[in-house]
Parts: structure tokens; sequence; C-alpha cells
């Protein structure tokens, strides 16, 4: 058993999530470029949970919505 404090979910929901190739690394790769670390990514169906420290969470909340927000029509 392994226990990490003070850890972040954020969750990226999408219609059809699974059928956009290189959709995690979109997701990801900002946060990559700013430092964040990743706990740990899950995908399962339309859904995408990233987990991150808690401290970077609305840094990573906010870069995340800026990367998805280029693919709103």
């Amino acid at each position: 058993i392994h226990c990490i404090d003070s850890i972040a979910m954020i969750e990226v929901l999408g219609f059809n999530l699974e059928q956009s190739p290189g959709v995690v690394n979109i997701v990801v790769s900002p946060l990559a470029g700013e430092d964040i670390n990743l706990y740990g990514v899950l995908t399962i169906s339309s859904s995408i949970k990233i987990f991150v420290p808690w401290s970077d969470r609305a840094k990573a909340l906010s870069l995340i919505k800026g990367e998805l927000g280029k693919f709103v029509k």
C-alpha cells in the first residue's frame, strides 16, 4: 500500500473521447511544459482522470482548459 498526501484529481469528460487519437497527449503535454508532476493518468471510456499535486491543481486545470478550449467549435 502506498499513500501520497495532497493529490488533486482533474477529470476530463467528453463524448467519444476514446475515439480521438492523441487526446491524452493534448491534455498532459502543457503540464509537462510547466513542470507539473503527474502522479497518474487513468483513461476509461469517455473520461481522462489526471492526478497532480494539490498545490498545482489550479494551474493544471487552467492549462488543460486552455488546451481543450482550442478545439471547441
